[in-house]
């Protein structure tokens, strides 16, 4: 049985431009201090507003970049989702010999039938590549036009930057890239009588003949999880009222039963992966457990020490941990581990022994004798 929450949040999400928003897990809502800029940077409407929440307004043109520019998974479709996607090019593998799916944005398209049309090629995702690719024997190919002048031009930008991601992560598994293709002109197939396949907007009416579909289905099963993480209890090792990246969780799920090599993996393009390291000047307060939006730093407190804990699969390498830490203890580098990502492990990065503030009763570590650093602080400027 569907969660009503989950059915009217999709619904409701029809009528923002088909844009589900979660902005719990976007680190500029949490803090004014984080750096994260993607969604406005690369939105070619500029219909992106964050304060302490995120608008779209009506200038958007329903183009989907914003899905592919951020990694913490805040924005997602409730009916063009990279499930949707990946369902529909697999169809295409199903359906030509070449077993090749061929992806074009809908302004160059002269109503060919054997391609995806997709308002921008923004859209693609790293996600969506790395499935088609571990199809055995698959290849995408792409075909740009000249975006110069178009109104998500920027759209170009972001897909050569997931492209590179994407490569690098199959280079990662052992794979080579080549199958990803990017063309002037697509070579001639059979031709078949039709229209480009595009994703569908549904109406209120026609969301509950389409809840059956697998992608719809799957749309809702991962925002009902996101829902599951409101009401977990709060455990030393699950982040309380957290919200799950349906990117990352897609991500993982793509990758945890593949073969890869042994060993790290680094590169100067946009990495949304990293480990972490914190110095002993850690005051052990839980400033960066309460604000990582992805619930990969966690501060646990027992028999007289304070922990913290961290789990790579989960951070997308924000940042915004070491930009609100107080002493600034935390180091953050990225890197891409799969080993790490594909394992849903706590690691202790410190433990300190902990003191009872005199003052307002309050648990620190430090060199104070008997006051926190807070109420030190209050002290001096008194």
């Amino acid at each position: 049985m569907f969660n009503s929450r989950i059915i009217d949040k999709a619904i409701n999400s029809l009528n923002r431009k088909d844009i589900i928003i979660l902005p719990e897990l976007c680190p500029t809502v949490k803090s004014p201090k984080s750096k994260c800029r993607r969604c406005l940077d690369f939105c070619p409407a500029n219909s992106i507003k964050i304060e302490n929440n995120i608008l779209i307004d009506e200038k958007c043109t329903e183009c989907g970049i914003c899905i592919s520019a951020c990694p913490n998974g805040v924005f997602n479709s409730g009916t063009k989702n990279d499930f949707s996607i990946i369902s529909l090019a697999e169809d295409f593998l199903k359906n030509n010999s070449k077993k090749a799916v061929r992806f074009a944005c809908e302004k160059s398209t002269k109503g060919d039938s054997d391609l995806i049309a997709l308002k921008c090629l923004g859209r693609l995702t790293e996600n969506i590549l790395i499935a088609l690719m571990l199809k055995e024997g698959s290849k995408v190919e792409i075909k740009f036009p000249d975006c110069k002048g178009c109104e998500s031009e920027k759209g170009k930008s972001l897909f050569d930057e997931v492209r590179q991601l994407a490569i690098f992560i199959l280079n990662s598994l052992g794979l080579k890239e080549e199958r990803i293709q990017v063309l002037d002109e697509f070579s001639e197939f059979k031709k078949t009588k039709g229209k480009a396949k595009t994703g569908e907007n549904l109406s209120r009416r026609k969301f509950f003949e389409k809840i059956k579909s697998r992608a719809l289905f799957e749309t809702t099963e991962v925002l009902n999880n996101l829902y599951k993480a409101e009401n977990q209890e709060n455990l030393p090792f699950t982040p309380s009222k957290k919200f799950h990246n349906h990117k990352r969780l897609h991500l993982v799920s793509l990758l945890k039963n593949f073969n890869h090599k042994e060993g790290i993996f680094s590169s100067d393009t946009f990495i949304p992966f990293a480990t972490a390291s914190i110095k002993e000047t850690c005051i052990g307060c839980n400033v960066c457990d309460i604000l990582c939006p992805t619930g990969a730093i966690k501060r646990v407190s027992d028999e007289g020490f304070i922990k913290i804990y961290f789990n790579e699969q989960m951070c997308t390498n924000c940042d915004l941990c070491k930009y609100v830490c107080l002493v600034k203890a935390i180091k953050i580098e990225k890197r891409l581990s799969l080993e790490n990502l594909t394992e849903d492990k706590m690691v202790l990065l410190i433990k300190l022994k902990k003191k009872i503030c005199e003052r307002c009763k309050s648990e620190f570590v430090g060199n104070q004798e008997t006051i926190c650093p807070l109420c030190e602080k209050r002290r001096r400027n008194l």
